[in-house]
């Protein structure tokens, strides 16, 4: 934009004609590129956006989505039948939350959703603990295959042949913390969550004591009942 502000260019309208006619055709293949990678008539995409926070926390809303009932249906393996009325009966009544004072409509989709999973009911007696989860679910579901591949390509980087045998929660954890930590490591500044985690109670929790207490005292006793016999009365003899 400072280039069509210099005076050689400014003056020169064939130079911004064309320069405003590439910008239309730029935009137009942008949109018509979008049309094709994406079915706007699916029931999701049309219903997902009423899910953001800025939305989700008004009573408007409710005009024109009153119920998630047809959203639950078209992902039915997200959450079971059995829970659909206790989801939708949480998003009926989200409007008339007192949101806590570290939950903001204005922050991201994810991190709103995830602070009210989380919040206490409090003098309101509120839950929404099962709408914000079905809401992560559903953000959580990938757009484009894109997506999928990147992950699988990061697994395959992860679990090697040398290790083969690692666990889902550990490659999960592995993989969460490449997310968070964006570009390397010295530019890396924890949260003040983070560092109040790194605790030895959190780090290494003590293991709790298996109930085997009386096998041992019972092996025990059997181990002394049985240098008390006869047969080893007269042990002391042998070795001498």
């Amino acid at each position: 934009m400072d280039m069509l502000s210099t005076p050689a260019i400014h003056k020169n309208e064939r130079l911004k004609a064309d320069f405003r006619g590439n910008c239309v055709k730029f935009l137009t293949v942008g949109c018509s590129q979008i049309k094709k990678r994406f079915n706007f008539d699916d029931p999701v995409l049309q219903l997902v956006s009423n899910l953001s926070p800025s939305k989700a926390m008004l009573r408007k809303t409710r005009d024109s989505m009153p119920s998630l009932l047809p959203l639950l249906k078209v992902l039915p393996r997200l959450v079971a039948p059995e829970q659909y009325q206790d989801i939708d009966d949480e998003w009926r009544l989200l409007p008339f939350l007192q949101l806590p004072e570290d939950v903001d409509p204005k922050d991201n989709a994810n991190l709103f959703w995830a602070k009210l999973m989380t919040a206490d009911e409090g003098d309101q007696g509120l839950s929404f603990k099962k709408l914000s989860k079905f809401v992560l679910d559903v953000l959580s579901l990938p757009y484009s295959n894109a997506d999928c591949e990147r992950t699988f390509s990061q697994v395959n980087l992860i679990k090697t042949k040398s290790r083969n045998k690692l666990v889902t929660s550990t490659i999960n954890g592995i993989l969460l913390s490449k997310q968070r930590v964006k570009g390397n490591c010295v530019s890396f500044v924890p949260s003040k969550q983070e560092y109040s985690r790194m605790t030895k109670t959190l780090m290494y929790p003590k293991k709790k004591p298996k109930k085997n207490t009386t096998i041992k005292e019972t092996s025990s006793a059997q181990i002394f009942n049985l240098y008390e016999s006869d047969d080893f009365s007269d042990f002391d003899d042998i070795i001498n």
